[in-house]
């Protein structure tokens, strides 16, 4: 970008917001090279228009190593003229897993840990179904996604509290993938299990952890986890966050679904995605990282094994993941980052060490395509013009969201088979079925319209729709989300086990990487 760029403050025109959605052709609009900053802001302006007008962002931009811009973009509230600005807090997701890491790695530094300890001499409440396996699984296992624990996010939509400690029960009985330690597979409940440890390590609270590990160093002053905003009905921080516009603004909403973004277990995303920061604290944060954790009691040593490529993600992308961070590479610079979505809130964080350059964006909007604004600024930086980009993070999003709509498409024009019926009467799939980690699934015949209901979790319901054989398409229904949610988590496959003319157990895909479905049987 050009030195001009140093004459134009942020403020020094106000940015149109008025611009309707359907004037806006992204498509030429982002060829041409920002030539100052206030044709950058309203290049990210027209992105965000194009997704949505109505949604908000944050942004910080770090550039050789000082604050380029931190500002807000739209609504705090949609269809309200207040405005997010660049100390608005937005919940950053699973970025906050780069976090525990780091905290992590401060205490290995300290002494008071090491990287391949095992874990369970650290934390005996950690168990794996797999007693033999639980006793292989160190901290760069757990930080690196290979203990072979897939996700299993459906237990925190339990609308009933749980407690960290039921957690890890249900967690000591989650089915694991067959063959999968060593492996990549992405677990926020391992980065649970490292906060908790940190916790006992440090011997303070994790909120107290982080601050003293990572937010005070890193100089961030606002940054807060949402369990802290719970319980503490901090309503000052809390009406100070860009509200979740899914859960907010589409009228066919019925009432019962709007609920907060999080389940009654929101504490329990504290380590994996529990973080609220804005603009100003996360450009801190991109300092901190591009000078090597300056400040806090990081040695060199354990900063550069968060950043070792300890497992491959994707070889064809040259795609890692180190410890909290993905390492790759971005248009030929190393890349560290890592992405965030949780219910109503999506954020993107990439750092560019060898060019001292990173940029965070976050969206109060559940649209992937919004964070495409962090790599067409990137583009800018690095004066790379779209016509040289084969897979421009334009045309990516466009292809992620035409794969939605057909896949809510599919799920909407799902109907019965017409080429094999179910073997029983639908009475005797009804029952009561159970696994050790999610509990009782129970599976009802609805009198009025003849069809197949299920409830899992106490909170879930499931429409039954036959689609072949003992295998049903299930709609889902979640009332503790919001309904952006739905559209995420609502199509299950459903298959009834059968042995002499009974049904003995029921399989349902929870997990997508377990390919036979978990586990219920019948009581």
């Amino acid at each position: 970008m050009s030195n001009s760029v140093s004459n134009v403050t942020a403020n020094a025109k106000e940015i149109s917001t008025e611009v309707p959605v359907s004037t806006v052709d992204l498509d030429l609009k982002i060829r041409l090279i920002p030539k100052d900053l206030f044709e950058l802001e309203q290049k990210i302006e027209e992105i965000r228009c194009y997704f949505n007008p109505q949604t908000a962002l944050s942004v910080a931009i770090v550039k050789d190593g000082k604050v380029f811009l931190t500002k807000g973009f739209g609504p705090k509230v949609p269809n309200k003229p207040e405005k997010v600005d660049e100390k608005t807090l937005f919940n950053i997701g699973s970025v906050t897993k780069s976090f525990v890491s780091l905290i992590i790695a401060s205490l290995v530094s300290e002494g008071k840990l090491d990287f391949t300890s095992n874990v369970k001499k650290i934390f005996g409440d950690f168990n794996l179904v797999d007693a033999e396996l639980t006793e292989k699984v160190n901290l760069i296992h757990v930080l690196s996604h290979q203990t072979s624990l897939p996700r299993h996010d459906e237990i925190y939509l339990l609308k009933k509290r749980l407690e960290i400690s039921d957690l890890f029960n249900r967690m000591s009985q989650f089915e694991l993938i067959p063959e999968g330690f060593g492996k990549y597979s992405y677990s926020n409940h391992m980065y649970t299990l490292a906060a908790e440890i940190s916790s006992k390590v440090n011997k303070k609270p994790f909120p107290e952890t982080l601050r003293e590990k990572v937010l005070k160093p890193a100089t961030m002053n606002d940054t807060i986890l949402w369990e802290e905003v719970a319980d503490k009905s901090n309503l000052n921080i809390f009406t100070a966050a860009a509200l979740d516009f899914d859960a907010l603004s589409d009228s066919q909403i019925p009432e019962k679904f709007t609920a907060l973004p999080f389940s009654a277990n929101d504490d329990l995303f504290t380590g994996c995605g529990g973080l609220l920061s804005n603009a100003v604290d996360m450009a801190g944060y991109i300092q901190f990282l591009i000078s090597r954790a300056t400040g806090s009691l990081i040695k060199d040593a354990e900063f550069a094994e968060v950043f070792k490529c300890h497992i491959e993600r994707n070889n064809k992308n040259k795609d890692h993941y180190g410890l909290g961070f993905a390492i790759g590479e971005y248009e030929g610079n190393l890349s560290w980052s890592h992405g965030g979505a949780v219910f109503g809130y999506m954020s993107m964080l990439r750092v560019l060490p060898e060019k001292n350059l990173g940029v965070f964006v976050a969206a109060n909007g559940d649209n992937f395509g919004l964070l495409c604004a962090a790599d067409v600024i990137l583009d800018a930086l690095l004066e790379i013009p779209f016509e040289d980009k084969k897979n421009h993070p334009e045309l990516q999003s466009k292809a992620v969201a035409e794969r939605m709509r057909l896949l809510v498409e599919e799920v909407a024009k799902t109907k019965k088979s017409d080429k094999t019926m179910h073997q029983l009467d639908l009475s005797k799939y009804a029952g009561n079925f159970y696994n050790p980690a999610y509990g009782k699934f129970s599976i009802t015949i609805n009198n009025s319209s003849k069809k197949i209901e299920g409830k899992l979790l106490d909170s879930t319901f499931f429409d039954f729709i036959h689609f072949d054989k003992e295998e049903f398409r299930c709609k889902v229904l979640y009332p503790n989300v919001n309904w952006a949610a739905q559209t995420f988590f609502n199509r299950k496959t459903c298959w009834f086990d059968l042995e002499d003319g009974e049904v003995v157990s029921v399989r349902l895909d929870l997990e997508p990487q377990l390919e036979k479905g978990v586990l219920f049987l019948k009581a």
